[in-house]
């Protein structure tokens, strides 16, 4: 069950004020964090730096063998696929009316039970952290035939024509994507927000038991 989470959503502002281009030099503590500056090009506006940031991340696939084993390699596309991972948040901001952007997400991805985690089986020894080396980004398991084989959440069903289980869960998630120049050599300043409204999330788990 993936719940959008304001607070970790805050954590990310902070990383993407100004539209700085180069990542922190200290991440957030315990979670597991993705950037992705989108620069300069030429005066081309970002019309959605979001997609921009997942395409990049999942374009890093390609420079490994296919596995479900965690590399530096693919850090961000690790974060994105970690089956542990309950909660996240992510910051957009776009400046000189989107010529340059950073998008910023915070993964929480705890190794210990918590009541939102009542039903995921973790290690209960270590805490908040991200991947490490060698760590599965998710588990390989048996697709599900019927609704009594998605035990790993509650409540879960089977989706029998893809043979995945998902969970459903009805969370009202805003976000924010903040259009501000806060660089001298940037001209143009807009602000604006959205807020979505209630969403029902499915987390599709190829892994009914785990």
């Amino acid at each position: 069950m993936l719940i959008y989470d304001c607070e970790l959503e805050a954590i990310a502002d902070e990383y993407v004020q100004g539209c700085q281009q180069s990542p922190p030099a200290k991440p957030p503590d315990g979670h597991g964090f993705n950037f992705k500056a989108c620069p300069y090009n030429n005066g081309l506006e970002y019309d959605s730096p979001a997609e921009f940031a997942v395409d990049d991340w999942i374009a890093t696939s390609t420079s490994i063998d296919a596995t479900n084993i965690f590399d530096e390699h693919i850090k961000e596309l690790s974060n994105v696929l970690n089956w542990r991972t309950i909660r996240l948040g992510c910051s957009i901001q776009s400046c000189g009316g989107g010529i340059v952007a950073t998008v910023a997400c915070v993964y929480e991805s705890p190794w210990v039970k918590k009541s939102i985690d009542s039903f995921r089986k973790v290690d209960e020894s270590q805490g908040d952290r991200a991947l490490q080396a060698g760590e599965e980004m998710y588990k390989i398991g048996k697709p599900c035939d019927q609704d009594g084989d998605c035990t790993a959440y509650g409540p879960s069903e089977c989706d029998t024509s893809m043979k995945l289980c998902r969970t459903a869960t009805t969370t009202t998630a805003p976000f924010t994507t903040s259009y501000t120049s806060t660089s001298p050599l940037l001209s143009i300043s807009t602000v604006s927000s959205s807020t979505a409204s209630p969403t029902t999330t499915f987390n599709s788990q190829p892994n009914p038991g785990l």
